[in-house]
């Protein structure tokens, strides 16, 4: 195979996104070669592999070689290779899942059963705490502005930010997913927020800071 090695990476990711969509999420490379390997068949798997693992060869330790880790662990699961859920998990994501003793969790409920107030279960308390954090549907593209704003501040004391980057909030609705944040290009973010499922504001805290940028909002 020819190119560079970013080329290689690119079409493999793009070859490897024929096979099952979703796979590229965002793809901000050069049109032409997007084209191309649009108008070609797809690869097969296996070959998928083999070109996987020649540029692994080729890289040093470092960011590119793990995403081409991933890339190559993806396309031996379609070509039917079998390894376990731990061996998959780690060689895709570059964490291995370990086991949790139960332990670990009675020592969170001991700690919980006198943290949380009230009375009657466990079980009960908490579910009254989580639904008082929770945050009204029609409330959560004020709020989730605000945040923005606040972390766009706290950023600017420590770097500037380029001209022209924001940030979109998107109210959805619909969707099997709590929220999804999609890069636009030209330092551009849109931050989909599902108003069907319930909001903690922690959880709006973490949606919100996925990108402090000037903050507008489209409520589709």
């Amino acid at each position: 195979m020819t190119g560079s090695v970013v080329e290689r990476y690119l079409r493999l990711g793009l070859q490897l996104g024929r096979h099952q969509d979703g796979i590229v999420d965002a793809y901000f490379g050069p049109r032409e070669l997007a084209a191309a390997v649009d108008g070609e068949a797809p690869v097969p798997p296996r070959q998928l592999v083999a070109d996987a693992d020649a540029l692994l060869d080729e890289l040093e330790d470092g960011w590119l070689r793990d995403q081409v880790v991933g890339v190559r662990t993806f396309a031996g699961t379609l070509a039917g290779e079998s390894r376990s859920f731990a061996d998959e998990a780690e060689g895709c994501f570059g964490v291995r899942p370990a086991y949790t003793d139960e332990a670990v969790f009675e020592a969170a409920h001991e700690q919980l059963e006198k943290l949380l107030p009230g009375a009657g279960p466990l079980a009960d308390r908490h579910a009254r705490w989580v639904s008082s954090a929770r945050v009204p549907a029609e409330q959560l593209a004020q709020i989730t502005g605000a945040v923005i704003e606040q972390a766009r501040a706290w950023t600017r004391d420590l770097v500037a930010l380029p001209d022209g980057e924001g940030v979109v909030v998107e109210i959805v609705r619909g969707q099997p997913w709590m929220a999804f944040c999609e890069y636009l290009g030209e330092l551009r973010s849109r931050i989909s927020v599902n108003t069907d499922l319930p909001q903690s504001a922690f959880d709006l805290l973490v949606l919100a800071s996925h990108g402090p940028g000037p903050f507008s909002v489209d409520r589709g």
